[in-house]
């Protein structure tokens, strides 16, 4: 099987920059075109708490999906996938960090109905680029 150049990107990325945490999980940085691809990104927060405020209020319509979704949240938090950042928190340019949009979606799985969070990495920031632009999109298998 021929590797394309992409491919060889994304698994160098991977071996260099993957680190095994105390807790035997890993931590890999994200498989970015170019080590300041992000940078290009433009303002992310105005997207996001959009598409926050959306999901919350389909949240108070439904208090049995309001629970799967804070268990959802607040076991990726306990397991360190995922922590609370202040918006007080900026980036060496004095701006806020990139918001990831996450909704979700109910699945009929036997008897009951699943629920799978999606992160949207697609959603446009201001510059017109969205976090997907800037990362590769190939993988290895």
């Amino acid at each position: 099987m021929q590797v394309t150049p992409e491919e060889l990107a994304v698994e160098n990325n991977f071996s260099k920059n993957t680190i095994v945490l105390p807790e035997q999980s890993f931590q890999v940085n994200l498989p970015l075109k170019s080590p300041r691809e992000h940078f290009m990104l433009g303002k992310s927060f105005y997207f996001a708490k959009k598409r926050f405020l959306n999901l919350e209020k389909r949240l108070e319509k439904d208090a049995a999906l309001y629970t799967q979704y804070k268990t959802f949240i607040d076991k990726y938090i306990s397991l360190n996938y995922a922590r609370v950042v202040p918006l007080s928190l900026k980036n060496k340019m004095q701006e806020n960090k990139y918001f990831l949009p996450h909704h979700c979606v109910l699945g009929q799985r036997n008897q009951t109905m699943k629920l799978r969070v999606v992160f949207d990495g697609s959603i446009k920031t201001s510059t017109g680029l969205s976090l997907n632009d800037a990362m590769h999109k190939s993988i290895i298998v």
